[in-house]
């Protein structure tokens, strides 16, 4: 098999699925064992990389084509950048949340879009909090407020297995309740309570 010119860290929390197994069979693929915890194991995985760019990205995620060419581009000019959100399931409020997922904003911008930034930049800005709720949201407003950050026109494709298992109604109110307790100033610690993981 042909060598990539990336490398692959998984940074699993303690899974009990085979994961390392997995990652046993594909070449160039490093498995990290790590605190669980998504701020613990992304901050893990980043302290493993020796490339000089980070692209963070959630296990039941699919890239688009081209994706590598796409963050060497936007990293010239911007401080980083996500793609948009596009679910491998169609529905009305899908489709809608989707369309949300490309408009510029921290408001509109998750971990589960892709971040890329290059490594010095997410040292320097303090990487993810850990152990916090919200992670994502958190390194991405500070992100906002230090510099240009990207939406790439490309999206990444996600599973919608939460919003099918929990009803895309029901999973979307929940997700936008939490975030409102956020912006309300409640602690991420007890906004987890309400959020599965599963």
């Amino acid at each position: 098999m042909k060598r990539q010119p990336h490398e692959i860290i998984v940074a699993d929390g303690g899974s009990s699925d085979g994961t390392e197994n997995v990652c046993r069979e594909y070449e160039g693929v490093r498995f990290i064992p790590a605190t669980n915890g998504r701020g613990h194991q992304m901050n893990e995985g980043a302290s493993h990389a020796t490339g000089d760019v980070l692209f963070f990205v959630h296990a039941d995620s699919s890239l688009p084509d081209k994706w590598e060419y796409e963050i060497t581009n936007l990293l010239n000019d911007h401080l980083a950048g996500t793609f948009w959100l596009k679910f491998d399931d169609s529905s009305f409020l899908l489709d809608f949340y989707s369309k949300c997922s490309s408009l510029k904003h921290w408001l509109f911008t998750y971990g589960d879009q892709g971040l890329f930034i290059k490594k010095q930049d997410f040292i320097e800005i303090g990487g993810y909090n850990e152990p916090m709720f919200l992670e994502d949201i958190d390194l991405l407003r500070r992100l906002y407020r230090k510099g240009s950050v990207v939406k790439s026109s490309l999206p990444i494709t996600t599973s919608a297995r939460r919003f099918r298992k929990k009803g895309v109604m029901r999973q979307q109110l929940r997700n936008i309740g939490i975030l409102a307790g956020y912006l309300a100033g409640i602690s991420p610690e007890r906004l987890g309570r309400f959020y599965d993981y599963s």
